[in-house]
C-alpha cells in the first residue's frame, strides 16, 4: 500500500516536470470536474440540505390529500398570450370544446376529448400548487410547463381509496416531500440567478427555431433500428435573413461582457447535435424551451454561481480535481514515456508459452441436478425416485420447496476452482448418474445427481496468441516503468523510515475503522 502510494506521488511529480499538466486534456480534465463537483456541492448545501428536516404535520397533510384525485379540461398552448385569449373566451361562456378546438396546441386526453384527471403528488410541484388551490368551477391563470402554457378548469373531486399509514408511507410521504422541496428551491435559485446575471431570451427567435425543427424526427433509423447517423438527421430549417437575431443574452460572468446567442449560433450547433441531442418538435414548444434552458443556460448559470460563492475553491473539491487530473496525467506518462518492446516474436511467444500454460487449463467441470425438499423423509423419497431413473423435472415438481431451484430446472454447474457446498458434494461422486444420500443445505433437505463429468483440458498455444502475446507486452510495459520508478524514486530523494512502518495501521484495520 505505502509503494502504491509513492509510487502514484512519484508518477505525479514527473508528469508535472514534463509539463503534462498544463496539457489540453488535463486542463480540461481539472476545469470540468471543478465546475461539476462545485454545483453538486452547491446544490447539496444550499438546495437539498434545507429540505431534509420534513416536519410530521406536513406528513399528515399531505397523507390526508393522497386520495383526492381532480377533474379538469384543458387547453395548451404553446404561447401565454393564447392561453390568455383562451382563458377570456372561455370565462365570456364560449364551450370549452370550441375554444380548445381553436387554440390547443397539443394533443387531446386520453379519452380523445380535453378532459384530464390528476391525482394529489403526481405532477411537477409547481404545476401542483397552481391546480390544487383553485375552487371547483373556476379556471386557472395560464401555467406554464414543460409542455407549455396550460388553462385548466376544475370540475370536481373523485375520492379515492388511500393505503393506512405505517411507517414504510410515512418515509415514502417525507422522501416525496424533500424531493418537492428541492425541486420548488432549485427553481427559485434558478430565478434568482437569471435575474442576476441578466439573462434575456427571446420568444420570438424560439419559434422561428421551433418552426425550423424537422416534422416527426425519430431517434431510430426505421430500417436498422439504430440511432440515426448525423448524415441522416436533417439540418434546423430557418430563413437566412434570422441568422443574425438574437436568441438569447446572458452575463454569466458579471465583470464580462453578456454571452449573445444568435439563430445562427444555436443552428450551427444544432447540426453537430445527434439525434439524442437535439429536441425534437413533438416535444411543442414548452419542451423545445425546457431543454434548450435546462442544458444550455441554466448548467452554465449554476457553475458560475458556485464559483462566485466560492465552492470551486472547497478543499473536498479542488482534491478530487486534482486526482483526476493525475489520472490523466499518470495515463499520458503510461502511453508517452514508458518505452518497451512491443514486438513478440514466435520464440519469445513459445517460450513464455512453456513457462506458463498450466495456467491456461480448462479445469475439470461437473454438471447436476439438485433438488431442495421440504424435510429429510421427502428428500428420501425424492432420492428413491431419482435412481429409479423419473424425469428429474417431475421430481422438482412434486418435492422442490425452493421456486428458484423449480424456474433453473434443478440444474447446477461447478469447475475445480468453485467453492460450495453442492461442488463439494459432485466432486465426491464417483460417475455419471450417481445420486447423492439427502444432506442438508439452504435451509431444507437436497437430494443431487450428477449428470455430466467435463474432464480437464488444455487449451491451445494457437488459439491464445493475441491474449499471450498481450501479456508478454503487459509484463514489458510494467518493467520498463519500475525501471523507471526506481530511478525517478533516486531523483526525488524519496527515503522510507521502515521503523515506523510497524506504528502504522494495516489496510484492513483502517477498513474496519472506516
Amino acid at each position: 500500500m505505502l509503494n502504491h502510494m509513492i509510487n502514484k506521488e512519484v508518477m505525479a511529480l514527473k508528469a508535472e516536470e514534463l509539463g503534462f499538466d498544463k496539457s489540453e486534456q488535463a486542463v480540461g480534465v481539472s476545469t470540468a470536474v471543478i465546475d461539476y463537483e462545485a454545483s453538486n456541492l452547491m446544490h447539496e448545501e444550499l438546495i437539498k440540505a434545507p429540505c431534509e428536516d420534513v416536519s410530521e404535520a406536513a406528513i399528515d397533510e399531505y397523507y390526508s390529500k393522497m386520495g383526492i384525485r381532480r377533474n379538469f379540461q384543458f387547453i395548451i398552448c404553446n404561447f401565454e398570450d393564447d392561453a390568455l385569449k383562451a382563458r377570456e373566451k372561455v370565462m365570456s361562456g364560449e364551450l370549452w370544446e370550441d375554444v380548445a378546438d381553436e387554440f390547443n396546441d397539443g394533443s387531446r386526453g386520453p379519452n380523445g376529448d380535453y378532459r384530464v384527471s390528476i391525482k394529489y403528488g403526481q405532477v411537477d410541484d409547481d404545476f401542483e400548487a397552481a391546480i390544487f388551490d383553485i375552487k371547483e368551477g373556476e379556471v386557472t391563470m395560464p401555467i406554464s410547463s414543460v409542455y407549455g402554457w396550460w388553462i385548466l378548469r376544475f370540475n370536481n373531486i373523485t375520492e379515492e381509496r388511500t393505503p393506512p399509514m405505517d411507517d414504510q408511507l410515512r418515509e415514502k410521504i417525507r422522501m416525496t416531500l424533500v424531493s418537492q422541496c428541492v425541486n420548488l428551491s432549485r427553481t427559485r435559485f434558478i430565478e434568482a440567478s437569471c435575474e442576476k446575471h441578466e439573462l434575456e431570451f427571446n420568444e420570438t427567435a424560439l419559434w422561428i427555431i421551433f418552426q425550423g425543427l424537422p416534422e416527426n424526427e425519430p431517434y431510430l433509423d426505421p430500417e436498422t433500428q439504430k440511432p440515426i447517423s448525423k448524415e441522416k438527421l436533417a439540418d434546423l430549417d430557418v430563413p437566412v435573413d434570422e441568422l443574425d437575431t438574437v436568441f438569447y443574452s446572458v452575463r454569466y460572468d458579471l465583470d464580462a461582457e453578456p454571452e449573445v446567442w444568435t439563430i445562427g449560433d444555436y443552428k450551427e450547433l444544432y447540426d453537430n447535435l445527434n439525434t439524442f441531442q437535439r429536441p425534437k418538435r413533438r416535444e411543442m414548444l414548452g419542451g423545445v424551451r425546457n431543454k434548450i434552458l435546462e442544458e444550455m443556460i441554466y448548467r452554465q448559470l449554476l457553475k458560475a454561481e458556485a464559483r462566485e460563492r466560492g465552492f470551486n475553491e472547497r478543499p473536498e473539491v479542488t482534491n478530487e480535481s486534482k486526482q483526476r487530473s493525475e489520472q490523466v496525467m499518470v495515463t499520458k506518462l503510461h502511453d508517452e514515456v514508458v518505452k518497451y518492446k512491443e514486438q513478440v516474436t514466435p520464440a519469445e511467444m513459445e517460450e513464455f508459452w512453456e513457462a506458463h500454460k498450466q495456467e491456461y487449463v480448462e479445469p475439470e467441470k461437473r454438471i447436476g441436478r439438485v433438488v431442495y425438499c421440504a424435510d429429510e423423509a421427502a428428500a428420501g423419497e425424492a432420492r428413491k425416485l431419482a435412481v429409479q431413473g423419473r424425469d428429474w423435472d417431475s421430481i422438482l415438481a412434486a418435492y422442490s420447496q425452493d421456486e428458484q431451484n423449480r424456474e433453473a430446472g434443478g440444474t447446477v454447474e461447478f469447475s475445480t476452482k468453485d467453492s460450495d457446498l453442492l461442488r463439494d458434494k459432485l466432486f465426491m461422486m464417483g460417475a455419471e448418474n450417481d445420486v447423492s444420500e439427502p444432506f442438508p443445505a439452504a435451509g431444507h433437505w437436497a437430494v443431487l445427481k450428477l449428470e455430466t463429468i467435463e474432464p480437464e483440458t488444455q487449451k491451445k498455444m494457437v488459439d491464445l496468441t493475441e491474449t499471450l502475446g498481450q501479456r508478454i507486452k503487459m509484463i514489458r510495459k510494467d518493467k520498463a516503468l519500475n525501471d523507471l520508478l526506481e530511478e525517478w524514486k533516486s531523483q526525488y530523494g524519496v527515503e522510507v523510515d521502515e521503523s515506523a512502518l510497524g506504528d502504522l495501521k494495516s489496510l484492513e484495520e483502517l477498513r474496519d475503522a472506516s
